[in-house]
């Protein structure tokens, strides 16, 4: 965990798969020039507006575990923003690649994750 309010680092694990919440999920990798650049945001805007998102470096999965998140999720690139509610995707909101803060907090705001 980062020393933030509401940016988490995860593994895929049961804090992942089973939570029935409203959460935004970033995926990333480590080696992504463009994540780097992302990640600051997302962190700044999650924990100004005190917005659970969580953080997962996929490269540092297993294959297992990338099999699995596979399975739940579908993607092409990094870094991709996914939005949840009550634990599943809201398939028609994605945020894919880099993008600026502002954009990102519009996103946020425009789908209710930001009061």
């Amino acid at each position: 965990i980062l020393n933030s309010y509401c940016f988490f680092n995860i593994t895929l694990d049961n804090q992942f798969v089973n939570n029935k919440e409203n959460f935004i999920l970033v995926i990333s990798q480590t080696w992504c020039s463009h994540c780097t650049n992302y990640k600051p945001k997302v962190e700044n805007i999650a924990n100004s507006n005190k917005v659970i998102v969580y953080y997962i470096e996929y490269n540092m999965l297993s294959d297992n575990d990338k099999n699995i998140f596979n399975s739940y999720i579908e993607f092409s690139g990094t870094p991709t923003t996914v939005f949840f509610n009550d634990g599943v995707e809201v398939v028609d909101i994605r945020i894919n690649g880099d993008a600026t803060e502002k954009k990102i907090e519009s996103v946020f705001k425009d789908n209710g994750y930001i009061k």
